[in-house]
């Protein structure tokens, strides 16, 4: 079973909220495109769900 995070490591993470929060859609579609541009790793994902813009989407949903 993995580690609990450090006090250090929360910070960090609660510090970065608004930005998600304002940028998120933003933020994870550069991340796809960056990632996806390496066939290596582009393989491992469903491409479909890149053309119709849902993958970056289903990373920035808000937890209910």
């Amino acid at each position: 079973m993995a580690a609990p995070l450090d006090d250090k490591t929360r910070a960090i993470i609660k510090a970065c909220v608004p930005a998600l929060e304002a940028h998120g859609l933003t933020i994870t579609t550069e991340m796809y495109r960056r990632l996806l541009s390496n066939p290596d790793i582009r393989d491992l994902f469903n491409i479909s769900h890149q053309k119709d813009g849902e993958q970056p989407k289903s990373l920035n949903q808000k937890a209910v």
